[in-house]
């Protein structure tokens, strides 16, 4: 069945097939695009986390004094984060601070600084996706105090 020249315009048959052809690719990137969002979750958080651990650390040597960010338990790190010199707050994170959907544990409640910068052990602190408990990093903070940045390296290699 050919049509007149002046009538433009696609067929039902030709719709369908761009239709069906756009449901494939979606439902092929749909897995992808999920697991770079919880990624991205992961690593945003991590670097919230390290941000303050650096800001903790900044502020120990410039007030010559320990100052402790602390968590309400060694395992719910992504709660309610406290930066603390002495009884005074410097600065707080809320239960929202690192995110949802992502869940920060060590083997301690609180970071302490002493005036030098220094620590009194290491400490490493696990971020991990809620939805998926592949997607991690960990952040190390070292004896001397040194932050380490957050990596995929295994939990014993963060500090």
């Amino acid at each position: 069945m050919s049509r007149p020249k002046k009538m433009a315009g696609f067929t039902l048959i030709e719709l369908m097939v761009v239709i069906v052809l756009v449901a494939v690719f979606a439902s092929i990137a749909l897995p992808s695009f999920t697991s770079t969002i919880r990624n991205n979750n992961v690593q945003s958080s991590a670097d919230e986390l390290y941000r303050l651990l650096q800001y903790t650390r900044t502020e120990a040597v410039v007030r010559q004094a320990n100052v402790v960010l602390s968590a309400p338990a060694a395992d719910t790190w992504n709660g309610d984060l406290t930066v603390k010199v002495g009884n005074t707050t410097l600065r707080q994170l809320g239960d929202s601070g690192l995110g949802s959907n992502v869940a920060a544990s060590s083997s301690t409640a609180n970071v302490i600084f002493n005036s030098s910068g220094s620590t009194g052990s290491a400490y490493c602190i696990t971020l991990c996706s809620t939805q998926d408990d592949s997607v991690c990093r960990y952040i190390g903070v070292q004896v001397t105090g040194r932050v380490l940045s957050p990596s995929t390296s295994k939990p014993g290699e963060c500090s």
